[in-house]
């Protein structure tokens, strides 16, 4: 079924057509939001009318300083995606209610590189880094406020 009326809701607009998948509720199409954000991707609609990224989407800030490619549930990040920040650092893995939460690996512009297990946006638990200039990895632990790292030693 395909609906090309126009639609608002509180929070986003859109005039492109629709296309029903696997109920009456669940969507997809792309959104031009008040503030200038886009999202390409799936949607639910609510009983209440509202709608909410839901399912696999892309969403664009305005000014390009923030892009999650990823899955949504109910208008939050969740799941697995990749978040992308306008300085050049990102962030691939997992998500919960739009924090890192399960594994997942930082990078930061310079291309220094953290992987591991994240909760709460933090890093806490068993971990790798690899600094921009140093080759050589270092393993360890978080555990939310500091890592606590040492040189990885390989066997030959």
């Amino acid at each position: 079924m395909t609906d090309k009326s126009f639609t608002k809701s509180s929070t986003s607009y859109h005039t492109n057509s629709f296309i029903t998948t696997n109920s009456s509720k669940h969507r997809s199409n792309s959104f031009i939001f008040p503030n200038g954000d886009r999202y390409d991707g799936e949607y639910i609609v609510t009983d209440e009318g509202q709608i909410m990224r839901h399912g696999h989407g892309k969403h664009i800030s305005a000014d390009e300083q923030l892009i999650y490619d990823g899955t949504w549930n109910r208008d939050k990040m969740h799941g697995t995606g990749r978040l992308i920040y306008g300085n050049g650092a990102s962030y691939d893995g997992e998500f919960q209610s739009n924090y890192f939460e399960g594994l997942g690996t930082y990078i930061w512009p310079d291309g220094a590189q953290y992987t591991g297990i994240w909760q709460g946006s933090r890093a806490i638990g068993k971990a790798e880094y690899t600094g921009p200039n140093l080759g050589v990895p270092f393993v360890g632990t978080a555990d939310g406020q500091q890592a606590c790292m040492r040189y990885k030693v390989s066997s030959l």
